[in-house]
């Protein structure tokens, strides 16, 4: 993973579901700020992904502070 996408921009381990998330910050198509995370179980084997919009560039979400 750190070949073909380097250092995270986080990591977080959730005790539940015994994964642990690397997550990176990245532009989608040049228009959609995006976080790709990467959910790896006990073993280090990747179990799924998840894209979702990057909370840092949501327009409603400057608003609040």
């Amino acid at each position: 993973m750190l070949v073909n996408f380097g250092h995270p921009e986080e990591t977080a381990y959730f005790p539940l579901m015994k994964r642990d998330v690397w997550t990176y910050r990245y532009l989608e198509d040049n228009v959609w700020y995006m976080l790709y995370s990467f959910y790896f179980d006990d073993q280090g084997i990747l179990r799924t992904t998840q894209k979702t919009p990057d909370p840092l560039h949501d327009p409603d979400r400057r608003r609040l502070f």
